[in-house]
């Protein structure tokens, strides 16, 4: 903890990585994709969000429009959970092969404005669901 306001980025990558001493937030991804896979609109809109998102982030041109080309997988990788699994893994990737546009790991990458569009949740927000505010 930084001593400072709580702004859900100072814990390191390593705590939500399975197999590492400091993985105690490995066992938040789960329930929280399980949460938000429950929100009805979250798979149908998933395509829709991704084609929204990719024009504003940092990635350079051609890995979007790879992303844009291959929206289907992309959306896909996401609703199957490989997005959780490549963060347990300590792969960090947003898209599959491609790591976060702002090259966040940890609280960060869960807490930032690309997931909290692509989830439709800011997680360190407090709501129906278990909040990272405390954890992180």
């Amino acid at each position: 903890r930084t001593g400072q306001r709580d702004n859900c980025t100072d814990v390191p990558a390593s705590a939500f990585e399975q197999g590492t001493e400091q993985g105690d937030l490995a066992w938040y991804l789960p329930g929280m994709q399980q949460w938000i896979y429950s929100v009805p609109a979250f798979i149908t809109t998933l395509e829709n969000t991704i084609q929204q998102i990719l024009p504003v982030t940092n990635y350079p041109d051609r890995i979007k429009q790879n992303l844009l080309a291959n929206i289907t997988e992309s959306a896909s990788w996401i609703s199957r959970g490989h997005m959780y699994a490549s963060t347990r893994d300590g792969r960090w990737e947003l898209f599959p092969g491609v790591k976060h546009p702002q090259g966040l790991t940890g609280c960060a990458f869960w807490v930032s404005w690309e997931i909290s569009v692509l989830l439709q949740v800011s997680l360190c927000d407090i709501g129906s669901f278990r909040s990272l505010r405390t954890a992180c």
